[in-house]
């Protein structure tokens, strides 16, 4: 009887004992900003990131500002052009009349504010890795800087002082 109480004993200490080195493995399904911008294609694909945030924010031919401009006539091919997407209501959009019901609203400031955060962390993690052509470093640099100043341009120039992120 002693002895399978000293096995059970043992067999507990052996399993609640842990091996710490053994279980911490950092996630490799993840990219993070320690695993990413490796070579020049991952930087390029970031650069391809902020200018999708910019685009799906609105300032696109089907986003509210395309279609606003489409209602003012800059691109109206017909005086009998109308909205097709009322949830969007891009007249208030094109009128500068902007209240927290518009959903262009807040596409334009979330997709805005998504863009100037990933540009901030390519130009944080840019010069991460040397190997990469300096060329490639400083085209994916100048792309994010001038992607964020335009980001800023857009919500500053619709919204008037924003925050700084």
């Amino acid at each position: 009887m002693n002895r399978i109480f000293y096995l059970l004993i043992a067999g507990a200490v052996f399993f609640c004992s842990s091996c710490e080195k053994f279980l911490d493995k950092a996630a490799l399904d993840k990219i993070t900003n320690d695993n990413y911008y490796q070579d020049a294609s991952q930087l390029n694909a970031a650069v391809n990131g902020i200018y999708n945030r910019v685009l799906i924010s609105g300032y696109g031919q089907n986003g509210p500002a395309g279609q606003a401009q489409t209602l003012n006539g800059h691109f109206t091919y017909s005086d009998e052009a109308i909205q097709l997407n009322a949830a969007l209501n891009v007249n208030n959009y094109a009128s500068y009349i902007f209240d927290n019901s518009n959903v262009a609203v807040e596409n334009l400031w979330q997709g805005m504010y998504q863009a100037i955060y990933h540009a901030n962390s390519l130009i944080a993690n840019v010069d991460k890795n040397p190997a990469i052509d300096a060329s490639a470093r400083s085209y994916a640099l100048g792309q994010a800087l001038f992607l964020r100043g335009y980001a800023f341009y857009v919500l500053a120039s619709h919204f008037g002082g924003v925050p700084l992120r």
